[in-house]
């Protein structure tokens, strides 16, 4: 699989169909639009960098980059830059703070929503420089600049080159075990998911009418699930984008009735709300053609249950799995996988090798043997910020990354999640760590 040397964001701006035109991203609970015009984007980004290295005597030169940090509301407001670093849920002080202490983060950019927590944080970091806010204004008392007025503020010049093989994005996993770790994703791990996924065989942008898919979403766009895997790739496949900041029954039933989306990016626990409630009828998802899962495995039961709602055999219920640590796919299900593969991740994406071993010996096993998953590939993380041991502990000497998930492969090599080895718990498709896996829980101010 070739992979193209470039950064992320000429690769979804300027995506080689030359369909990127005006994209329409709707945020379905307040019909506000927003359109995507790839050369006024871009010149956006550029006056932004340039203004942020003028504010900051030079941040952004350092040979990784530094440090800003967006916070964890859905916006369509969403900037490229050196370095973006989504966090994770729940948004205590303490953790935030926690997670920019360890990245390293000079520039918070966030909503006048969470101004009050980024000015709270900001100064007690070392070598904090400003606060960016997306639809505020200028209060230089608390050294806050509004995002219009630094994209108007006229500061022009070359920008420099960037190497793919650089830090791009930091988003924040608790990997296999303990306290959540800054996962380093290069460009060219970003990159090269998005170009694995182009496979025919895998995905197309149009729907069954011929048509560019409209795609209904509510999973946040700062964990990589949703960043690299849904955004990125609508973004670069043409396709409409319904979002929702945040979830309730109402907002989302409004929103398949109000845009009947052709296709639907789901974790378990949205599918088993569209299966389950009552609210939610089989008209409310006449549209929708296509069903992508992720972030935790479905059950054959909910699978079952969620094609009886529906009564259309059509409908392409597909699933995949990754992690933040492989940005994010490494397996995924072929449009035309035969329905005795329920209950099946997919195959191994273009590029990605894998292979099972025993949690005993280490071994390599065979089919319908169940044991360690293990991959590798060009879209596997650099390793995590300031951690050399856990990033050894996770990838080892060959490069194969260690997922800490049991699993087997049937004979036509598509991949069955069956347990989890790793010292977490998944809720509503987050990752959690058992408090008691780390004893720095302790330092905690609600455990004094």
């Amino acid at each position: 699989m070739s992979v193209l040397r470039q950064r992320v964001a000429p690769l979804v701006q300027n995506p080689q169909n030359g369909i990127l035109s005006l994209l329409p991203i709707n945020l379905g609970n307040n019909k506000r639009q927003y359109t995507i015009n790839s050369s006024h984007k871009l010149r956006r980004t550029e006056r932004l960098t340039n203004t942020l290295r003028h504010l900051s005597g030079g941040i952004f030169k350092s040979p990784l980059g530094d440090c800003s940090k967006i916070p964890k509301v859905n916006l369509v407001e969403y900037i490229f830059k050196d370095v973006e670093d989504f966090l994770e849920d729940p948004a205590l002080v303490y953790e935030i703070r926690r997670q920019f202490e360890n990245a390293g983060v000079k520039v918070i950019i966030t909503v006048p929503l969470l101004l009050e927590v980024a000015t709270t944080i900001g100064p007690t970091l070392q070598g904090y420089r400003s606060t960016i806010c997306i639809g505020g204004e200028d209060d230089i008392s608390k050294n806050v600049h509004g995002l219009e007025s630094l994209l108007t503020a006229g500061h022009e010049s070359e920008l420099p080159g960037i190497n793919p093989q650089e830090l791009a994005l930091l988003p924040y996993s608790s990997g296999t075990t303990g306290l959540p770790k800054g996962v380093m994703l290069s460009h060219y791990n970003l990159v090269a998911n998005l170009v694995q996924g182009d496979h025919p065989a895998l995905t197309s942008p149009y729907d069954n009418d011929g048509q560019r898919f409209k795609v209904l979403t509510v999973l946040p766009f700062f964990h990589i699930y949703g960043f690299n895997g849904i955004l990125s790739i609508c973004i670069r496949n043409g396709s409409h984008i319904i979002t929702i900041p945040r979830f309730t029954p109402e907002d989302y039933i409004k929103a398949l009735v109000t845009y009947r989306p052709t296709s639907l990016f789901v974790v378990p626990s949205l599918l088993l709300f569209l299966a389950s409630h009552p609210a939610v009828t089989a008209d409310h998802l006449a549209s929708v053609q296509a069903v992508q899962s992720g972030a935790a495995p479905l059950s054959e039961g909910l699978l079952q249950k969620f094609r009886e709602k529906i009564n259309r055999p059509e409908v392409l219920i597909r699933q995949g799995y990754g992690m933040t640590e492989s940005a994010p796919v490494t397996f995924f299900m072929p449009n035309l996988t035969p329905p005795s593969k329920l209950g099946s991740v997919g195959i191994p994406y273009p590029g990605t090798e894998a292979k099972i071993i025993s949690l005993s010996t280490g071994e390599p096993l065979g089919t319908h043997q169940s044991g360690e998953l293990l991959v590798r590939g060009p879209q596997l993380m650099m390793g995590y910020l300031n951690n050399e041991r856990a990033t050894a502990e996770t990838i080892d000497e060959d490069g194969w990354l260690h997922t800490g998930d049991v699993a087997y492969y049937d004979e036509d090599g598509y991949l069955y999640i069956v347990d989890r080895c790793k010292e977490l718990i998944k809720v509503k498709g987050n990752q959690t760590s058992f408090i008691s896996s780390d004893p720095s829980y302790e330092a905690h101010p609600i455990c004094g």
